[in-house]
């Protein structure tokens, strides 16, 4: 019963929390148990989303308060801490990491916040997603090239994200 009476924003907060938390040896048994338990609050977190229907699609960017901008990211931080498990069977965290991103995707493809470019590359990979990649395979300068442009987005759209929820 107390799990019903947790508000999605004290869920949140323990979740990021305990994301930060993680330190140390990623392989041992500490550090897995307490990546379950984030995961486990991320995956609450989800849950309560759902059930007070936070995004809906007949919504735009301008319908989403601030204070819920922060929610949107909710699968990307579970994609990001599926990847750390180790152990187990490696392709099934990666198929589930790949779909919490793609569930992340849509959301904000949905809302309208991707970029026109990223609005292309993400429909390129819902037309082949076995076979989709944003760089060369051969090409080791155009993959490192890539990369950096990525994480430039990545920082920008983060900065921006802030301000908007400040």
């Amino acid at each position: 019963m107390e799990d019903q009476t947790r508000s999605l924003r004290t869920v949140f907060a323990e979740a990021t929390r305990k994301q930060s938390d993680l330190t140390g040896d990623s392989n041992s048994t500490a550090f897995q148990e307490n990546l379950r338990s984030a995961i486990a609050t991320f995956e609450e977190c989800i849950r309560i989303a759902s059930e007070i229907s936070l995004f809906s699609p007949n919504e735009t960017l301008d319908d989403v308060s601030s204070g819920d901008l922060q929610y949107m990211v909710l699968h990307y931080h579970l994609a990001e801490l599926v990847l750390k498990i180790t152990g187990g069977n490696r392709k099934a965290n990666l198929l589930r990491a790949r779909s919490d991103c793609e569930m992340f995707l849509k959301l904000l493809d949905s809302y309208d916040v991707l970029s026109k470019a990223d609005a292309k590359l993400y429909e390129r990979f819902r037309d082949n997603p076995q076979s989709f990649s944003t760089a060369s395979t051969s090409d080791a300068a155009a993959r490192r090239q890539t990369k950096i442009a990525r994480f430039r987005e990545e920082k920008e759209l983060r900065r921006k994200l802030e301000v908007r929820i400040q």
